[in-house]
């Protein structure tokens, strides 16, 4: 009897399919492209399995920009951005739905700092809130 268990991953803009019967066996199928190329940013899974991705940084430009990625579709659509630049950040989906975004640094040019900001993505509106949290 074969034990088969099947996942599906977003990496960097591709969906993979991998299938586990104690090896692993699989392949990278393409999916849509970041509307923005990004490196250290965040990818978190909402509670309607679409993907939000938050902020990042290409170089030395970094991004307030969100785009969510709906596996349904294959598409990823611009969202509401952060209400501040972040990259290397945290991105957690809180009990109630929504994500909070904390931390992380700002890299603008050659001037990088660490953040001490936190704030929430709210889902229903599609966009960042900063709240005292």
């Amino acid at each position: 009897m074969e034990r088969c268990l099947a996942r599906s991953i977003l990496f960097f803009g591709i969906v993979g399919r991998f299938h586990f019967d104690g090896a692993i066996h699989g392949n990278l199928t393409p999916t849509g492209n970041l509307i923005i190329p990004r490196e250290y940013h965040s990818a978190t899974l909402l509670t309607d399995g679409k993907v939000l991705i938050t902020g990042g940084r290409a170089g030395t430009t970094a991004w307030s920009s969100a785009e969510l990625y709906d596996p349904a579709t294959g598409m990823l659509t611009s969202t509401g951005d952060m209400t501040s630049i972040q990259n290397g950040h945290t991105a957690t989906l809180l009990p109630n739905g929504e994500v909070l975004i904390a931390g992380g640094e700002s890299a603008l040019n050659d001037s990088r700092s660490a953040l001490a900001a936190a704030e929430l993505y709210d889902l229903p509106l599609g966009r960042s809130v900063r709240r005292a949290i």
